[in-house]
């Protein structure tokens, strides 16, 4: 084993002796981000109609956002179609 491999057997040693200390956190004992994300707030779309419809159909909520707009444009397409034979 060379020096290098020494070292790095060291210091592989000392990062899983101290794994549990990682925890708690390091500076000033700041969290790790896994317990920050746990705790913290709400996503901001948690709770939109498009984002509980993208879980549903296992998409994305953009897509569906996209997927509303189309419809929307088709449909006044539709009206204005509608209209101009009306007339």
């Amino acid at each position: 084993m060379g020096k290098v491999e020494k070292l790095e057997a060291a210091a592989r040693g000392r990062q899983v002796a101290q794994g549990e200390r990682g925890r708690e956190g390091g500076r000033g004992n700041k969290k790790p981000l896994d317990k920050q994300l746990s705790e913290g707030k709400p996503k901001p779309h948690a709770r939109d109609v498009d984002t509980i419809r993208a879980r549903t159909a296992g998409t994305n909520r953009q897509y569906i956002q996209d997927a509303k707009t189309i419809a929307e444009k088709r449909q006044e397409e539709r009206v204005a179609a509608i209209a101009r034979e009306a007339a």
